[in-house]
């Protein structure tokens, strides 16, 4: 197994543990836990943050080709047929995720409650698109 693959096996496993973090949070939220809300979603902001910041690192400084990965290595192997392709799907969801989480940080801990709920969709529907880009195109 390539060291591509194995960073992106950590990174499936944990995005799928950070999806249920998100959802319980967004549940503790509708509950009006808020305190243990902004807790969880800390440390779910910070979390992604190192794994971006970890795919930078492997690309650049480690020199990672993830477009490399055969699709035969894949956990699912549903999607196109070209790995580079899967990879631009994939940006365009997770692109546009880290953004939104960054504004919706920003607005959760800036108690901008409206700005902060109207932002949770796009952040919502970026957050399933790369979540399942990852576990199917990968």
């Amino acid at each position: 197994m390539s060291n591509e693959l194995i960073y992106l096996r950590f990174l499936q496993i944990s995005m799928v543990f950070l999806t249920f973090a998100l959802g319980y949070s967004i549940f503790l939220a509708v509950k009006g836990k808020i305190e243990l809300h902004k807790t969880i979603m800390s440390i779910v902001l910070s979390i992604t943050a190192v794994a971006v910041v970890g795919l930078l690192v492997t690309v650049f400084v480690f020199g990672f080709d993830y477009q490399s990965i055969k699709l035969s290595e894949t956990l699912f192997n549903i999607g196109p047929d070209d790995m580079s392709l899967r990879l631009n799907i994939h940006r365009l969801f997770s692109c546009p995720l880290l953004i939104g989480l960054i504004w919706t940080g920003y607005t959760g801990v800036n108690n901008m409650a409206a700005q902060h709920k109207k932002s949770l969709i796009f952040t919502l529907v970026c957050w399933a698109g790369t979540a399942v880009t990852a576990i199917i195109f990968f």
